[in-house]
């Protein structure tokens, strides 16, 4: 998103106190550089069923990880349900009931944007996201993700999913090979003191740890081929 859709001149500006986030933000990367250290522009939007819709130059519809991103990691919106400005911790509460796997998706979202890639729903590739590289105008997607949330003692899948058998992987490895990206399953680990209480509230994003595994098929006439032939036994 170019920075003449997110830094309107003409939009009244007050002072905003930059926050700690749980992963380092870049902000120049993602919004553009702000209007000086300690302001920022705010934005307004209403969740309306499945969605925010942000009052802009035109209405902008963003999902709820975009939307809590914006309100939490950047503090440029403040988001209205009938008229009622939500704090983060109604507004956190309000999309984990809406979405059941909020949290876990969440969580990379915000690991992935610190990061500085940009996340895009990744359902018509059959994961959850493609990552791009600052954004889809400036490099083609690298990654297509698959989030998964595991207990950090026994590694044990939650969020309710079935768990992806290797033929799958393989289907999915294929596909993503087809399409010049790479397939890569993040795993958000929930820490064992973590419970359902402590879950109501942002304050435990961060809590969670992440880890990144990229799969890769091994080819077996490919990888010989790319050896010399003093390597072969």
């Amino acid at each position: 998103m170019s920075n003449s859709k997110l830094i309107n001149p003409k939009k009244k500006r007050r002072v905003f106190a930059t926050k700690e986030s749980p992963f380092p933000v870049p902000v120049a990367s993602i919004t553009g550089e702000p209007p000086s250290e300690t302001q920022w522009m705010y934005y307004t939007g209403n969740l309306v069923g499945n969605q925010v819709i942000v009052h802009h130059s035109g209405d902008i519809s963003f999902l709820y990880k975009m939307s809590f991103f914006l309100a939490y990691g950047l503090g440029c919106l403040r988001v209205y349900e009938n008229e009622k400005l939500l704090n983060l911790t109604d507004l956190w509460r309000a999309f984990c009931q809406r979405h059941n796997r909020f949290i876990s998706l969440y969580v990379a979202y915000h690991y992935f944007r610190s990061k500085g890639w940009v996340p895009k729903s990744g359902l018509k590739f059959g994961t959850d996201f493609i990552i791009y590289k600052e954004g889809p105008p400036f490099y083609h997607g690298s990654y297509s993700v698959i989030v998964k949330m595991v207990r950090d003692d026994d590694l044990k899948e939650e969020d309710n999913l079935p768990t992806l058998t290797w033929t799958q992987i393989a289907g999915l490895n294929r596909l993503t090979e087809h399409v010049a990206k790479q397939l890569l399953i993040c795993y958000v680990i929930r820490p064992t003191h973590v419970n359902s209480d402590l879950m109501l509230s942002p304050n435990v994003i961060s809590q969670f740890k992440v880890k990144e595994i990229v799969v890769s098929r091994w080819v077996s006439s490919q990888e010989r081929e790319s050896k010399s032939t003093e390597e072969i036994p």
